[in-house]
């Protein structure tokens, strides 16, 4: 399969591909110049697309390819999977932490706005 179609049914665009693989999570191959894409490729494509919709970073998701291609259903991947999926976790609670702090900032705000309306100072 053509770069054009792969950017067309996962609607991606050609820099993330790019992105994917200048980070070493996908390795099409280039035929005269132009990236020829496996199945394989495009069921790890599909792969990265899932993880990175859970929200799972780019560093995470190359540790757990890693694994897969080196230590594929052994307790040293569960254990390692595991890790990576605490950590995100442990990611996504502290930028909740930080918008509700920052949602509260801006609530005070707004009720200084909303307190100034009612009363203005003529």
């Amino acid at each position: 399969m053509k770069t054009g179609q792969v950017t067309q049914d996962f609607m991606i665009t050609r820099d993330t591909l790019r992105h994917y693989i200048k980070e070493g999570l996908l390795s099409p191959k280039l035929v005269k110049g132009k990236y020829d894409w496996s199945k394989k490729d495009l069921e790890d494509l599909e792969t990265i697309l899932g993880l990175r919709q859970m929200g799972l970073s780019l560093r995470a998701i190359s540790r757990i390819k890693y694994l897969h291609e080196n230590a594929c259903s052994t307790s040293e991947q569960w254990l390692e999977n595991q890790r990576v999926f605490e950590e995100e976790i442990q990611t996504c609670q502290d930028k909740i932490e930080i918008l509700l702090k920052q949602k509260s900032l801006l609530e005070e705000v707004l009720m200084q706005i909303n307190q100034k309306l009612e009363k203005p100072d003529n």
